[in-house]
């Protein structure tokens, strides 16, 4: 990729590493016909060469195909045929390649194949490639005929030029019995629903080699005894290429667990042996636990934690908050996702603050509140209430948290030595002088008079 001159061999990047990694920038250093290209194995580099006309031209990957066990008869552009007879049932991979990025469809309708490329039905590669491979499930067969099959491929270049006569890949299946059920592989469906909701939508991914008729009832029963009303909707083609569809509206759901079986039959009439069981709760609603949400009432500090806890809802609780001030946008809590929340705001001016809080759980279910407070001006002083000496440590007390300085004689706070915070309201300093001189402030810069202590 990005495949430069040899002149330009020992070019090295600005961190000395080899030119090695293909980006737009240097794509178009290496002259005005490289055009920079996304394909399905990274970015590219290519010609893009406005006189291009030719088609790509399409040839057997013969070491995926050998891997299999195929002996291929190629017939150059043509195509080719896998000339052994394939056991029926069993995945296989048509595999080929592009002499030039190319993507490519096909189709298995005669009269299609005379269709341009961009009306082929079927997709084979979705970008740009040099290699090509197709992945088919289950090959079409018959327990009665050996079944010959033909898929018509046309491949398109970067310049839109496409083969006007289709590639095709011949080979035939063996006539042997189905005997393998239909397999339920899962169900895309909730877990939990939400608190009040009685129906939710279900599909079942179903694998047989035949298409295939499910139901669904609340009692492990037969599949003939399942009611006819409870048949599910399935496609008579695989979406995926791989699996069946099969779809449902479950009703008269509840509170608790709801618990289904699905059986399947397919047209061969071979049915499941075991019903694949689907459970789904009905949940209670969610809910902010009473008193949980913090801070609130009149407060005297700039920084602050919204806090709030979640309780019942589909899984005890657990759920995401987002948190809304004075009616703003949402935001997502820094912590959130399971029962507790929280999330810091730094810096609060003073007034009057209005959070809204949301919260979700996995079913849907929704519970908010509000967290009200006001910040307010500190203004007033901290006191002294108490003063000791103790183990060589002269320790003053105060009425609020403050940080503390001292010193041998009278200072300015912050020129100070600062006293050790034992707690936030309780500090200390060694027994070296005869007279100290301390002063304390608040968070609020609400400072104390300078206190003279003779210990």
């Amino acid at each position: 990729m990005c495949k430069q001159p040899d002149k330009f061999s020992q070019l090295k990047n600005v961190d000395g590493g080899s030119f090695n990694t293909c980006t737009e920038y240097r794509c178009k250093a290496l002259g005005k016909a490289c055009e920079y290209i996304d394909t399905l194995e990274g970015a590219d580099c290519v010609n893009k060469n406005p006189g291009d006309l030719n088609s790509p031209v399409i040839s057997p990957n013969f070491e995926v195909l050998e891997e299999q066990d195929f002996i291929i008869d190629d017939r150059g552009r043509d195509g080719f045929i896998i000339t052994n007879i394939l056991p029926a049932f069993k995945p296989i991979i048509l595999a080929f390649k592009t002499d030039e990025l190319s993507q490519c469809s096909y189709t298995l309708n005669a009269e299609e194949a005379l269709k341009p490329f961009d009306q082929y039905s079927g997709t084979i590669t979705t970008g740009l490639t040099e290699d090509h491979r197709l992945f088919i499930k289950y090959p079409l067969s018959d327990p009665r005929n050996v079944i010959e099959t033909t898929y018509y491929i046309k491949c398109q270049d970067t310049h839109e030029n496409s083969n006007e006569a289709p590639y095709t890949i011949t080979f035939k299946v063996n006539n042997e019995p189905d005997v393998q059920p239909p397999n339920v592989l899962f169900v895309d469906g909730p877990l939990f629903i939400k608190n009040g909701e009685t129906t939710t939508k279900i599909t079942a991914f179903v694998d047989d080699a035949h298409t295939v008729g499910c139901k669904y009832a609340k009692e492990d029963v037969s599949y003939s005894s399942m009611p006819q009303e409870n048949t599910m909707l399935c496609t008579d083609e695989r979406p995926n290429g791989v699996n069946f569809y099969c779809h449902a509206e479950l009703k008269e759901l509840h509170s608790g667990e709801n618990t289904f079986y699905i059986r399947c039959k397919d047209s061969e009439g071979i049915e499941m042996p075991e019903a694949f069981k689907y459970s789904i709760i009905g949940t209670e609603s969610l809910e902010v636990a009473i008193g949980a949400g913090s801070p609130n009432g009149k407060i005297f500090y700039d920084d602050i934690t919204l806090r709030v806890i979640t309780q019942k809802g589909a899984q005890q609780g657990k759920a995401r908050c987002e948190y809304s001030l004075n009616n703003g946008k949402f935001s997502l809590f820094k912590n959130t996702g399971d029962t507790e929340h929280s999330q810091d705001q730094v810096d609060l001016q003073k007034g009057h603050y209005s959070y809204s809080i949301r919260c979700g759980d996995v079913a849907g279910n929704e519970a908010t509140t509000k967290i009200e407070f006001d910040v307010d001006a500190d203004t007033d002083k901290p006191s002294l209430l108490h003063v000791y000496k103790e183990d060589g440590l002269l320790y003053v007390i105060l009425n609020e948290a403050t940080t503390c300085e001292a010193r041998n004689e009278a200072f300015t706070f912050g020129t100070g030595i600062k006293m050790t915070a034992n707690l936030p309201t309780v500090h200390s300093i060694p027994l070296e002088f005869q007279k100290y001189f301390i002063n304390c402030i608040d968070a609020f810069n609400n400072q104390l008079q300078q206190m003279t202590i003779i210990p």
